[in-house]
């Protein structure tokens, strides 16, 4: 992996699928259905729902949790922003964390930068040294 920073979650949409059906062959597009997936652990942890009532807003389900996994939206809804209601999924499952996994996870994330900042250090006292040693 490549990044800097990882991602806290990813969005997984359903994979397009393609049904026989007798002589005709069906696709079946993505659905607007998405599934939040947790990235330090690879596991769903709540999904995002499309509904066709109040204009096609957004619900948000957590997997785990009280309330039936439903999540409140804020007043007004989520509407067609989707990220908004994964990012709360997010946020409910990871205030149900311990403080010594959220930690965990927080270095988890970062770490690509300590050690961007270490070799850096360690690059500029390298040079310092050499250059001191070369006079």
């Amino acid at each position: 992996m490549t990044d800097l920073i990882k991602p806290r979650y990813y969005i997984e949409t359903k994979p397009i699928e393609t049904v026989r059906d007798g002589y005709c062959v069906n696709t079946i597009l993505n659905t607007l259905n998405l599934r939040v997936v947790d990235s330090f652990t690879g596991m769903p942890i709540g999904c995002v729902l499309h509904s066709s009532e109040n204009n096609g807003s957004f619900q948000a389900v957590m997997f785990l949790g009280s309330n039936d996994g439903k999540i409140e939206p804020p007043e007004g809804g989520w509407g067609i922003r989707y990220d908004q209601a994964a990012f709360e999924v997010w946020k409910s499952y990871f205030k149900s964390l311990p403080i010594c996994e959220r930690l965990y996870r927080w270095a988890w994330r970062w770490i690509g930068v300590g050690w961007l900042l270490f070799g850096t250090i360690w690059g500029v006292l390298t040079s310092f040294l050499v250059q001191a040693l070369s006079m």
